[in-house]
């Protein structure tokens, strides 16, 4: 006589949770293989920021900054207009060739909003190093150009460049008072790996 051994709920149960536990363990190692694979295909960091900005596409990205950055300031209401200043360097407060492109793409995009007059001034114009180190708005009127004057508002911009990513930051500054209105900021990858 032979016995024929039913599963109960319990032996059911075991079998699904070994079945549940080598389908994920397999997708498990799949997605550890594709996240290994993808790693190393990545193209190694280039030597220069300007190298690596070839590799991304700023005109969207700042476009969305510039947006989020004024807000409700363009239009009828804003005195003046804005003075834009490029991009400069987090450690030594000059544009380079990087922040010439950025300041001259943030300067396209603020027109393209139809916000009131855009200027373009030289970073050296209006920011300066505090004691503290911070970026500080230079208030002297023979530094700025007359017909720039009476704006009110400055948009400046900074950035910091590691091997395979950019941190950049956009302010919108009260030009008469130096008071921070407006900041937005982004962190783009370069799509590459660090040495």
């Amino acid at each position: 006589m032979t016995f024929i051994k039913t599963a109960t709920p319990i032996d059911r149960l075991i079998r699904k949770a070994a079945v549940m536990g080598a389908v994920i363990g397999l997708t498990a190692c799949t997605s550890l293989q594709e996240s290994t694979q993808a790693l190393l295909s990545k193209p190694v960091c280039k030597n220069s920021l300007e190298a690596n900005l070839r590799s991304v596409s700023l005109q969207p990205i700042i476009d969305g900054m510039t947006l989020e950055l004024m807000g409700n300031a363009c239009g009828v209401g804003t005195q003046g207009g804005f003075v834009v200043t490029d991009l400069v360097s987090m450690a030594d407060l000059k544009p380079g060739v990087a922040g010439l492109i950025m300041g001259e793409v943030a300067r396209s995009s603020l027109t393209r909003l139809n916000c009131q007059r855009v200027f373009q001034v030289e970073a050296a114009n209006l920011l300066t190093l505090n004691d503290q180190g911070f970026i500080a708005l230079s208030r002297s009127a023979t530094e700025v150009r007359p017909e720039i004057g009476p704006v009110r508002e400055a948009v400046v911009g900074s950035y910091h460049a590691w091997p395979d990513k950019m941190l950049v930051v956009l302010r919108r500054i009260n030009t008469q008072t130096g008071e921070l209105t407006q900041s937005v900021s982004r962190e783009i990858s370069f799509g590459c790996k660090a040495r």
